[in-house]
C-alpha cells in the first residue's frame, strides 16, 4: 500500500475491528516530525562515545591496578631490607666494585675530586 513505500511505512500500522455490525480499519503512522526524531545521528554518536568512555575506564583501570601493584611490592622489598636504602643509588658494603674503592679521581679530574670554592674554574 501506499504507506508501505513512504519513508514512515515501516512503522505504519493497520488493524481491523469490528464494533456491532460494523467494520472498521484503523491505520496509524508517524508524522514527518517524529521521524525526524527518529532518525537523527545522535544515537550513533553516543553509542560510539560510550564505547570509548569504557574503552579508556578500563585502560585507567588496568593501570591503576598495574601502579598499586608495583607499589606494594616495593613497600614489600623495602620492608624485607629492613628499610634500608641499598640499591637506590647508594652502594652497599658488598657491593663496592675495585674502581669505586680505588683511589678516586686520578683518570678523570671531575670525580671524586672537592668540591670547587664560588669563582673558581676546574
Amino acid at each position: 500500500m501506499w504507506l508501505e513505500s513512504g519513508r514512515g511505512g515501516e512503522f505504519a500500522n493497520d488493524e481491523t475491528f469490528q464494533i456491532g455490525d460494523l467494520s472498521w480499519r484503523l491505520m496509524v503512522w508517524p508524522s514527518s516530525e517524529l521521524l525526524n526524531e527518529l532518525s537523527s545521528a545522535g544515537h550513533p554518536v553516543v553509542l560510539v562515545a560510550g564505547l570509548i568512555l569504557a574503552v579508556l575506564c578500563g585502560i585507567a583501570l588496568y593501570e591503576l591496578d598495574r601502579w598499586k601493584r608495583r607499589a606494594l611490592a616495593a613497600e614489600a622489598a623495602w620492608l624485607v631490607s629492613g628499610g634500608r636504602s641499598e640499591g637506590i643509588g647508594e652502594p652497599s658494603g658488598e657491593a663496592e666494585t675495585a674502581e669505586s674503592s680505588e683511589d678516586h679521581g686520578r683518570d678523570d679530574p671531575g670525580r671524586g675530586a672537592a668540591p670547587l670554592e664560588a669563582g673558581e674554574h676546574p
